[in-house]
Order: C-alpha cells, then sequence, then structure tokens
C-alpha cells in the first residue's frame, strides 16, 4: 500500500510540474507587421493620418489596439506600455499573440518604412 501511494505521489507531482511548465511557456514571439490603434474605432485608424485621433481615443480611455495588416484583425495589446509613443502609427511587432482573447503580449516594436 504505501508502494502504491508513494507511486501515485511521484506520478501527480511529476505530472504536475509538467502542466506548470506548459502552462508558463508562452512559445517564440511572432513577427507581424501592422498599426497601433484604439478599441473604439480600432481598423478605421490603420492607416496614414490617425495619429491624432489613435492618441486622443486613447487619452479619453480607449483601450491600445493592434491592426494586423494581413488579415485586418484587431487584437488588444495587454501590455499597451511598450507601444507608447507609437500611437497611429505603422509598425512590425515581436509578440506573444493569444488566439483565444484576440490579443497580443508585445516583445518589441520597430517602426516600418514610409512608402
Amino acid at each position: 500500500m504505501k508502494k502504491l501511494f508513494a507511486a501515485l505521489l511521484v506520478t501527480s507531482l511529476a505530472l504536475f510540474l509538467a502542466a506548470g511548465v506548459n502552462a508558463s511557456d508562452k512559445g517564440k514571439a511572432t513577427s507581424i507587421n501592422g498599426w497601433v490603434s484604439e478599441t473604439g474605432c480600432a481598423a478605421k485608424h490603420a492607416g496614414a493620418g490617425g495619429e491624432a485621433c489613435v492618441k486622443k481615443c486613447i487619452e479619453k480611455g480607449a483601450k491600445m489596439a493592434f491592426v494586423n495588416d494581413a488579415d485586418k484583425s484587431v487584437l488588444l495589446v495587454d501590455n499597451p506600455d511598450a507601444l507608447a509613443g507609437h500611437e497611429g502609427h505603422h509598425v512590425t511587432i515581436e509578440a506573444h499573440v493569444d488566439a483565444t482573447a484576440k490579443s497580443v503580449h508585445v516583445e518589441k516594436v520597430t517602426m516600418m518604412a514610409e512608402k
């Protein structure tokens, strides 16, 4: 009985540790091109000339968002400080995407060259 209990305890501990590692592993960041916007107007500002409106809406309480160039999806930025100063800009971000929550956690931001 003691051996069975010890085996179950060891197995449970191993599964618990494995689950903890997987849950905290965000994987590799993805590179995405798009526009820094906000939740009020979102994709309407995904283009040149929207910088002032994006800043104004964020100041009034709208949440910062990112509009993906590829599919025009709008992703909530869960760490807006990482994009501070880039409101309304066309950028490339290195980010962890949470498709379920439709959000991104930005690791790095780079301005895209103007065309």
